[in-house]
């Protein structure tokens, strides 16, 4: 996760799944109004996992404050969500 004054960028990385062309989708919420903002991309096969490219949004999407990401990765043979990573948006 990166916050760059322009834009929140997201990318992760799938771990026990080696494959191309599965969906992430990246779930961000806001800890205190509920709002979400999804942002999604393409997983790549790498050597001993899956790559999930970023993806980003304007700054403008997010209310100052805490948020949460969640990972869900979904493709053919696989549906993967990850625990709740926190972010904070200034």
């Amino acid at each position: 996760m990166d916050i760059d004054g322009a834009n929140v960028t997201v990318a992760g990385l799938v771990t026990g799944v080696v494959e191309d062309g599965g969906t992430c989708q990246f779930v961000l919420a806001s800890d205190s109004t509920g709002t979400t903002v999804e942002l999604s991309s393409e997983g790549i096969a790498n050597v001993s996992n899956t790559v999930c490219s970023s993806a980003q949004s304007p700054i403008d999407s997010f209310t100052k404050g805490p948020w949460s990401v969640v990972l869900n990765y979904t493709s053919a043979k696989t549906e993967i969500s990850s625990v709740p990573q926190a972010l904070e948006i200034p």
